[in-house]
């Protein structure tokens, strides 16, 4: 007597030589690796948009600490053209100057305000006030304030 393999009644399919394999495994685990994969670009979405995020507001403030050091420079020009304007006329009191975006090699202008007054006795001098304003749109604007006292300066 010969022996035959024996068929397993539950994966033999009469006709074929192989037996089937179970499709609702297969189907699951493409599923598996299907619902993995959205899983992982899902994690790299998320990680780019926070890379993103980081990058913009890196580059928010670095555009912000530029704007603070050219107000801060601005207002020490504005000091020391209020101080030289003093010393050659005493009755100067002030000025708006205005500084254009192409002199400052940026996108957008400035404005300086320079303000003098008498100082009060008992010293003889002039209070200089100055404001600068950069960019000079209301939003987001970066302005630098310095008071100071000039004294008045007697010649011989």
């Amino acid at each position: 007597m010969s022996s035959l393999p024996v068929k397993n009644p539950r994966t033999h399919r009469p006709g074929r030589s192989r037996p089937a394999r179970r499709p609702h495994r297969m189907a699951r685990r493409r599923g598996l690796i299907l619902a993995a994969a959205l899983v992982c670009i899902a994690v790299a979405l998320m990680l780019a948009t926070v890379l993103a995020k980081a990058t913009l507001l890196q580059h928010h403030q670095t555009d912000l600490a530029g704007c603070e050091q050219q107000s801060f420079w601005l207002a020490e020009s504005a000091v020391q053209r209020a101080i030289h304007n003093l010393r050659s006329s005493p009755a100067y009191t002030g000025e708006t100057w205005d500084v254009p975006a192409e002199l400052l090699g940026s996108s957008s202008p400035a404005v300086v305000v320079i303000q003098v007054t008498p100082a009060a006795e008992p010293q003889d001098g002039w209070t200089v006030h100055v404001e600068s304003r950069l960019p000079t749109t209301p939003n987001n604007p970066v302005l630098c304030v310095r008071t100071l006292f000039v004294a008045q300066v007697v010649h011989p």
